[in-house]
């Protein structure tokens, strides 16, 4: 397995680290826009997640789909995870 460890995982520790070290100065709930980020971010992740579960399981196979398909399907899910966290907030 072909791993690059300076490109996949350095920025998500850049990020996670920003993320601390800003949070520390000042107060995130301040910042405006940043819980719809973070609710965004979560549903894209819940997204991914979810379609690797699949793909693992041999329901659907991803490899094998169009791009535009895969695509179609990941923003379907994107908005059922989205419309879902939005019923259970409320």
């Amino acid at each position: 397995m072909d791993f690059d460890l300076i490109l996949q995982v350095l920025p998500i520790v850049s990020m996670l680290l920003t993320l601390f070290i800003i949070s520390r100065t000042i107060d995130l709930d301040l910042v405006p826009g940043f819980g719809k980020l973070s609710g965004l971010l979560l549903v894209i992740a819940c997204a991914i997640a979810s379609m690797w579960i699949l793909d693992r399981i041999r329901i659907v196979f991803f490899a094998r789909l169009p791009i535009q398909a895969v695509v179609g399907i990941l923003l379907g899910i994107i908005a059922l995870f989205g419309f879902g966290f939005r019923k259970i907030r409320s």
